[in-house]
């Protein structure tokens, strides 16, 4: 009577695995095939707007329900303001400057390259500059505030 009980719960066991495995099987193929329908995204800033796509489809491609939007025309013809980031930093501050830039350069300045312009009471390390050049797409400049001009907001920079 218990061999009975066991091989019971060992059978139901044995098909609750089996049915997880074949739904861990369909949804794997599901996400591969979804996968390989997103198409790339244009992550450069185009002032010309010539390589922004000018309709998307929805959905996956063998699915006979998908839609395609057609964009209307690009209307913005700006061209791109001449600005930068200016930073008061010390070199103490190294690594916080370098987690606040990434984030920047991860959501904003990576199809801009705006220049990135630091400013300090003492002269930058080699490190402070290698390390803040090597994250950023853009142009950096370093410059030195002169402590007895401070109030009047004068500043030196040097490359």
């Amino acid at each position: 009577m218990v061999y009975r009980r066991y091989s019971c719960i060992i059978f139901q066991v044995i098909i609750f695995l089996y049915s997880l495995g074949v739904v861990g099987y369909f949804a794997r193929r599901i996400i591969k095939q979804s996968a390989r329908s997103i198409k790339p995204v244009v992550t450069t800033h185009d002032s010309d707007f010539a390589a922004q796509p000018l309709s998307y489809t929805l959905g996956p491609r063998d699915d006979p329900q998908q839609m395609t939007v057609v964009l209307p025309p690009p209307s913005n013809s700006t061209k791109r303001v001449h600005a930068g980031f200016i930073v008061l930093v010390r070199n103490s501050e190294l690594y916080g400057m370098l987690s606040s830039m990434r984030d920047l350069e991860d959501r904003f300045n990576h199809k801009f390259g705006y220049p990135w312009i630091f400013l300090n009471d003492e002269p930058f390390t080699e490190e402070f500059k290698s390390h803040t050049t090597a994250i950023t797409h853009g142009k950096t400049y370093y410059g030195l505030v002169d402590k007895s001009k401070e109030e009047h907001g004068s500043a030196t920079i040097w490359g």
